[in-house]
């Protein structure tokens, strides 16, 4: 098999599909990202106002790169409002929800929705990863120290996606970088990892994320995130719906 050609855990600065286009098929073990939503943020440097059709053909391109160059498994955070976009390029495996305890966002309902999908494929011909529980409870906030970007995910959710969903010494990429949070997380659980983002600021600021010193052994998050048996996962989310009815008492 080909090598990557790039330095692995580490930061680039390019537009993504560019960047993958010189990635060798099935280079990387997971791809798990967060792109934009077409919601109107304000990026450093990326127009986040598409129109729907063109939005569509950002996420068919997006969905066919992630394929050829990823072995095992895919997961994306797409936003409420396009959903129906990722359902009709390909249905997932599974859906994972993520209650938002602390925040909503309006939806074409003339409401308002309280979570968000995270949706997982299996690009592998037998699925590697089960699915341990299909629902996440993480509050919306901003670590500390991330201020910089207008939308940063969970550590914690993203350490449990990373957690669940590959393997230590797997390559996890992630094309839209972002925050750094999915790599740090990486990083955490002893994975390798290799992110992209079209921002300079970014990237620069990623890198100096990426370069504090872990707080808490890898082993540590080890035996939290994983190996969990059958009962562990009842308990979990036994938790998170018991943590669900006082944050709504």
């Amino acid at each position: 098999m080909e090598q990557i050609p790039f330095a692995l855990n580490d930061v680039y600065k390019g537009d993504c599909f560019y960047l993958m286009r010189q990635l060798p098929d099935k280079s990387v073990d997971c791809v798990i990202t967060d792109p934009p939503y077409n919601a109107n943020l304000d990026y450093e440097n990326y127009d986040d106002t598409k129109s729907e059709e063109d939005y569509k053909q950002f996420c068919i391109r997006l969905f066919y790169e992630v394929k050829r160059i990823c072995k095992k498994t895919f997961i994306i955070t797409p936003g409420m409002n396009n959903l129906h976009i990722w359902l009709g390029i390909k249905k997932p495996n599974c859906i994972i929800s993520w209650y938002k305890p602390n925040t909503v966002s309006r939806n074409q309902c003339m409401g308002f929705d309280c979570w968000e999908p995270i949706l997982y494929y299996s690009l592998s011909e037998v699925i590697k990863h089960r699915v341990p529980i299909n629902h996440y409870s993480y509050l919306v906030n901003f670590e500390q120290g991330v201020d910089w970007h207008p939308c940063p995910k969970p550590l914690k959710m993203m350490r449990k996606l990373v957690g669940d969903y590959s393997n230590p010494d797997d390559v996890i990429l992630d094309p839209f970088a972002g925050s750094g949070t999915t790599l740090f997380a990486a990083k955490q659980l002893g994975r390798r990892y290799l992110g992209f983002d079209m921002s300079e600021y970014y990237v620069q600021k990623m890198k100096e994320r990426l370069s504090q010193e872990l707080l808490i052994s890898f082993d540590g998050f080890k035996s939290f995130e994983l190996n969990k048996n059958e009962d562990d996962y009842v308990k979990e989310a036994i938790e998170i719906e018991n943590n669900h009815q006082e944050e709504t008492e």
